[in-house]
C-alpha cells in the first residue's frame, strides 16, 4: 500500500457521510462537509458565531468571500476564510451573526 491510497481511503473515511459528513448546501448546491469546530469569537470590532469545516478540494475550487454562503444547521455562513489547504483537505471558516462590539 503506498501513501497515497492510504491518504486516499481516510479521505473516504472522513467524508462519509453516515459517519463524520455532514450535509450542507453552499451557494445553493448540495456538499457534504465535516465540522471541525463551532462557537464564538471576535475580532478588534465585532463578535460572532464561527464554523471550522473541511471539505474535499474538488468540491469547492474557489471561494468568493463576499458571496459564498453555506446554509448548515439552519444557520447561513457566510464570509469563507481559507485556513488551511492541502491535497486532501481544505479547511475554511464561516461566520454568522456578526455585531459590533458594545461602545464602538
Amino acid at each position: 500500500m503506498t501513501f497515497d491510497t492510504i491518504i486516499t481511503a481516510a479521505r473516504q473515511v472522513w467524508f462519509d457521510t453516515d459517519w463524520l459528513g455532514v450535509a450542507a448546501t453552499l451557494n445553493g448546491a448540495s456538499l457534504t462537509i465535516c465540522v471541525l469546530e463551532r462557537g464564538r469569537d471576535e475580532d478588534d470590532n465585532s463578535v460572532f458565531d464561527f464554523l471550522d469545516t473541511a471539505v474535499q478540494p474538488a468540491d469547492y475550487a474557489t471561494i468568493t468571500y463576499r458571496t459564498d454562503t453555506l446554509v448548515y444547521d439552519g444557520t447561513t455562513w457566510r464570509y469563507p476564510r481559507l485556513r488551511k489547504i492541502d491535497a486532501a483537505v481544505l479547511s475554511v471558516r464561516w461566520i454568522a451573526n456578526q455585531k459590533p462590539k458594545a461602545g464602538r
